[in-house]
This record gives structure tokens, C-alpha cells and sequence, in this order.
């Protein structure tokens, strides 16, 4: 028997959709785009060793037939784990170089080449053709609206000659005054 500790995280989300921690990995495993026994097999590794393909089999079907492990697919598939875990491979593998290559990489001019070139690669209509649409739309849309720094300046007029001058003429008359005393 598997003595792991996991951490509050896992087993709390784990009993919000009624599965075990071990059943909330396979699930997850499956959501990502995992064959369904191999899913079975790295999850469950005691109960899937020593049995036939068919148990195995009938052991997954068990677990993603519940309630709970088809909303969590559900919900992984609407948030689009699977290019999540692509990106993350992607990016995984390009070297970062320095903070400037990075700021180039996440300029808006960067990131909607790289929408419309993931864009040209997909299906014509599908969500994600629309959902990248979208978001070609809100990085344009900010782009339009770049952020103008406030105008701080402050400007101090000066008379021309120091005789108009209210600082220069309020204190001629203390100065007079003092000589008076």
C-alpha cells in the first residue's frame, strides 16, 4: 500500500468531485489526452497490477462513469488543458536568453502573430478558432488603447522683469518696513 502524503489542495479538490486523490489523477491524465489504461495503470498501480486488459479496462469505465469524474473532464476540457500542456512543452524547450528577449516575446506585436499563425493551423469555426479570434481581438483592442502617461508637468510663470514679480514686490515692502523701525 502507497503511503504518500498529498497536500490539502489536492485531497480538498479531490472530495469537491467525490473521488479519491489516485481516481482525481486519472482523471486528470485522462482530460490531458491519455490513453485510457495506460491512465489506469499509472494511477492505480496496485489494483492494476496482476490484471487482464478487459479489468482494466472495466476498472477506468467505473471511475469516469461517476458524476464527479465527468464534470472535472468536462471542466478541463472547457479551460483547454490540452493546449496548456502544449504550450508548457513548447515553451519548455525555448531557450530564454535574457530579459530583453523576453519582453520581445511578450510584446502585443509578438503575441498576435503568434494567435494568427495558431489560428491559421486550426479548423475554420471551432471554439478554439473562435476562442483565438477573440483574443486576436482583445490584444488589438489594447493595443489601440495604450496606456498615455498623465501629463505631471508643472509649469511656474515668471514675469518678465523682477519689479512685477508679487514674491519680489511683497518683500520690498517687508524690507522697507523693517527699515522704518
Amino acid at each position: 500500500m502507497r503511503t504518500l502524503q498529498y497536500s490539502s489542495k489536492t485531497t480538498s479538490l479531490a472530495s469537491v468531485y467525490d473521488l479519491s486523490v489516485d481516481e482525481l489523477a486519472f482523471v486528470d491524465l485522462i482530460a490531458s489526452g491519455w490513453d485510457t489504461s495506460d491512465a489506469f495503470c499509472y494511477t492505480m498501480t496496485e489494483e492494476a497490477e496482476g490484471m487482464s486488459t478487459s479489468a482494466i479496462d472495466k476498472g477506468a469505465r467505473e471511475i469516469l462513469a461517476r458524476p464527479g469524474a465527468k464534470k472535472r473532464i468536462r471542466e478541463l476540457r472547457k479551460t483547454g488543458i490540452n493546449e496548456a500542456a502544449k504550450d508548457a512543452v513548447r515553451s519548455a524547450r525555448e531557450p530564454v536568453r535574457d530579459d530583453e528577449d523576453v519582453l520581445k516575446q511578450l510584446s502585443k506585436e509578438s503575441m498576435l502573430r503568434d494567435l494568427y499563425l495558431a489560428r491559421k493551423k486550426m479548423k475554420i469555426g471551432s471554439k478554439d478558432w473562435l476562442d483565438t479570434n477573440k483574443m486576436i481581438a482583445d490584444i488589438t483592442r489594447m493595443k489601440q488603447e495604450e496606456v498615455k502617461t498623465e501629463d505631471n508637468t508643472v509649469h511656474f510663470y515668471l514675469p518678465l522683469t523682477c519689479n512685477k514679480c508679487s514674491l519680489y514686490i511683497v518683500n520690498k515692502q517687508k524690507e522697507q518696513e523693517m527699515l522704518r523701525q
